[in-house]
């Protein structure tokens, strides 16, 4: 029965990996389909992932970019308008536009 029960978690285990890699596969291909930069943030304001837009209007290489502190990446940004309304998106947990 022990080799019967982690078999069964074992398979368990691999079907939600395989999920979870469809599904991400599924949001990176909407991301990298929209026609605007996109940049997917931490809670701490690291930056995650980029979409290929993003990357098209960059200059600097993804690895410059990724895994790096976003006001670090876009100095500046900080304390602006635009840096106030990513605060206040991601503190209060609300959607914010900029025009």
């Amino acid at each position: 029965a022990d080799v019967a029960e982690r078999t069964w978690d074992a398979l368990n285990r691999a079907q939600a990996e395989i999920l979870a890699n469809a599904s991400e596969a599924r949001l990176r291909n909407v991301l990298n389909r929209m026609n605007e930069g996109f940049s997917l943030l931490g809670h701490d304001f690291t930056i995650l992932d980029v979409n290929e837009e993003a990357m098209r209007l960059e200059t600097r290489p993804r690895s410059a970019i990724v895994g790096q502190s976003h006001w670090e990446v876009y100095p500046g940004t900080k304390g602006s308008v635009l840096g106030r309304l990513y605060e206040k998106a991601m503190y209060e947990r609300v959607p914010v536009t900029l025009e």
